[in-house]
């Protein structure tokens, strides 16, 4: 039995894990990116740190809003500082022997394989489809598996995409509009969207 931390106790997620199968420690060790820190991608952060994932870049340029509170992983006196930078501090409070990179910028063609460099497994949290599919493009030429959530209203998506054999394309019309939160999002929706795509992860 591997010690992923001295700080988390997994016991329990390992107890029930193991009728599935066994996580190694090279998964818990896994390069992991998070795209977009708000409504999903924050409790998705969480979840990840407390699941004993030690390897996290949080990629994000938004800053928080008095909007944001409702639904995200923060506090009032977080309003107007980064996403990612508070994301960040909370989950090295849950596990401060984490590595949490934290990148203050918008994903862009320019800077993609920069930022995604080295990793093995994309969450993709962002609200628009441009940005989807820019992810998708470079998670099949470099093969690598991602997670496409989003949630609007009380509505939930989640889906794998299996690297060169991600099927994004003709789940999703290149003419699909994007949608924000502008039109409602309940609390709960962006916590099941997270909770659903860490499960989907694990499986």
């Amino acid at each position: 039995m591997f010690v992923v931390s001295k700080t988390m106790d997994l016991s329990r997620q390992t107890s029930f894990l193991s009728q599935f199968g066994k996580l190694s420690e090279q998964d818990f060790s896994k390069r992991i990116v998070i795209i977009g820190c708000g409504g999903c991608g924050s409790p998705l952060g969480e979840l990840l740190a407390r699941g004993g994932f030690i390897n996290i870049t949080l990629i994000d340029f938004d800053v928080i809003e008095q909007s944001n509170i409702q639904r995200q992983l923060f506090l009032p006196k977080h309003i107007g500082s980064f996403k990612a930078e508070k994301l960040k501090k909370r989950m090295l409070t849950i596990n401060p022997e984490m590595i949490v990179t934290v990148i203050v910028d918008q994903l862009q063609n320019k800077n993609i394989s920069e930022y995604l460099k080295n990793c093995e497994f994309i969450f993709d949290a962002t609200d628009n489809f441009s940005t989807r599919f820019m992810i998708d493009s470079y998670a099949k030429e470099h093969n690598i598996p991602w997670m496409y959530l989003g949630a609007i209203k009380s509505e939930v998506i989640c889906s794998l995409m299996n690297g060169k054999h991600s099927q994004f394309e003709t789940l999703i019309s290149k003419d699909a509009k994007d949608e924000n939160c502008s039109v409602g999002v309940l609390a709960s929706t962006t916590f099941i969207g997270a909770s659903m795509s860490y499960t989907e992860f694990l499986k």
